[in-house]
């Protein structure tokens, strides 16, 4: 039997871990101090915006909202009544007194409106102007507050427009009543309260014209003089 001599050990060298290259091994791959806090300020600042973002979007809502139900809007004009003490008219011309009143009212709960330039024109059949006069006071009207103007013209106001028309308002005025229609024009400026942004605060006046159509005015037969008849007082339009 054959004798078996010393073995020969054969010594592996030991590989540290780290010398593998594992990529799949957390361990190999620890998060350096530098790269975590520069992820820290990028979530922080991430979310600053989204912040930032959010309240842009509601105060640029609220700034809409704001503006639409609270911005500033016209008066509105109420017809109270037209009296013409005297209308005598010829072949060739028509004189005639008018006096006229009606109300300026504001509809706004934040805005107080001045109202200057105030001219009032008086037509028969819309396209025949009759007479005009203007009101140089200015109204001042507080917030939905209202305020009555009488507009007087001038005794004997003469107008020549034709032979025919003249006749149209004669045949209207011998049947007992003759219709007219109202124009009145005016300059609007709103004055915002303290508390408004500040471009609401005053707002550039503005040239706006009221439309007061089918005005029946009823004559009497002994003294001349005309009265309007129906419900009063009414509405005129914004044109």
């Amino acid at each position: 039997m054959a004798t078996l001599g010393p073995r020969k050990v054969t010594e592996i060298a030991k590989v540290h871990p780290y010398n593998i290259d594992d990529d799949d091994d957390p361990h190999l791959h620890e998060t350096r101090p530098n790269e975590a806090q520069a992820g820290r300020i990028y979530r922080v600042g991430f979310v600053l915006a989204a912040v930032l973002g959010v309240l842009t979007s509601v105060g640029c809502l609220v700034v809409t909202i704001m503006w639409f139900t609270l911005r500033p809007r016209s008066p509105t004009l109420w017809f109270n009544s037209l009296s013409i003490p005297t209308f005598v008219s010829s072949n060739s011309s028509l004189t005639a007194k008018y006096d006229v009143g009606f109300t300026f009212k504001n509809p706004n709960q934040i805005w107080n409106i001045v109202l200057g330039g105030i001219e009032v024109i008086i037509f028969y059949k819309k396209p025949y102007t009759l007479a005009t006069t203007t009101v140089n006071k200015a109204i001042h009207l507080g917030m939905e507050k209202e305020k009555l103007v009488e507009a007087k013209f001038e005794e004997g106001e003469q107008w020549y427009w034709g032979e025919s028309i003249l006749e149209e308002i004669r045949r209207d005025f011998k049947d007992g009543n003759v219709s007219f229609h109202l124009n009145i024009r005016a300059s609007v400026a709103c004055h915002g309260s303290r508390w408004a942004f500040s471009s609401w605060r005053e707002n550039g006046a503005s040239a706006v014209v009221y439309s007061c159509v089918h005005l029946k005015v009823a004559f009497n037969a002994t003294t001349g003089d005309g009265n309007l008849l129906g419900f009063l007082p009414r509405q005129c339009y914004l044109r």
